[in-house]
């Protein structure tokens, strides 16, 4: 799980994210057309188009009203 202020770090323009979710290292780099989110050892490696993406932050934005944090 994301804690709340790498998620709107990686709300930004063309971020290049490394850290732990769940106990692995995890990297986010966002690409001109895609992001890729793959783990230290590519054992798990996603590709979300950039309106993939959009849905995902604007999800992310409804939980942060509805939670009263936004």
């Amino acid at each position: 799980m994301f804690e709340l202020h790498c998620f709107i770090l990686l709300m930004q323009p063309d971020v290049k994210w490394t850290g732990s979710i769940n106990s692995k290292k995890w990297t986010i780099q966002k690409l001109p057309t895609k992001i890729k989110l793959y783990s230290e050892n590519y054992e798990f490696h996603y590709r979300f188009t950039l309106e993939q993406w959009e849905t995902i932050r604007k999800q992310f934005a409804g939980a942060l009203r509805k939670n009263s944090l936004a």
